[in-house]
């Protein structure tokens, strides 16, 4: 039986890539509730020479009654992994990379769950005193960023 190899990883850095934040162009009243959309596309890429996965967060905020763009930012999350050409190979038909052991692309949710998350704490200090202070960017699954596709 094989021994179980523990992936060593780290955060190697975070890119600000854009942040654009306008207050609604119609005025919310005082006491109004108002409830923000977001739709979060994450971006996983690997660079085998350098041993590192990027992970690229765009989030984009509306207003759900107007349907108006109000935030529109995106970020970059380098992940660095240890002898990362161990833990991968190409797959002959896409020419993408995949994991040798399928369990260890658990770790990809793992990197899109920091990242969104770190967007979140992004977010919320650019925007303090706004109306997406009192519409954070929710807690989701990651999982549900990843379907499995059929080689």
């Amino acid at each position: 039986m094989e021994e179980k190899k523990l992936i060593k990883y780290s955060l190697k850095a975070i890119e600000d890539i854009k942040f654009n934040f306008q207050q609604p162009k119609i005025p919310v009243k005082e006491g109004e509730l108002v409830k923000v959309n977001y739709t979060i596309t994450p971006n996983v890429k690997f660079s085998v020479k350098e041993s590192i996965i990027l992970v690229r967060i765009n989030v984009i905020g509306t207003v759900s009654n107007t349907n108006e763009t109000v935030l529109d930012t995106e970020n970059l999350f380098v992940f660095g992994i240890e002898n990362l050409n161990e833990y991968l190979e190409t797959n002959e038909k896409s020419k993408e990379y995949k994991f040798k052991n399928p369990n260890d692309e658990g770790i990809l949710i793992t990197f899109v769950s920091i990242s969104t998350s770190t967007m979140r704490g992004i977010i919320f200090s650019k925007t303090t005193g706004t109306l997406l202070q009192i519409n954070p960017l929710p807690i989701v699954n990651p999982s549900g960023f990843f379907k499995k596709k059929s080689d």
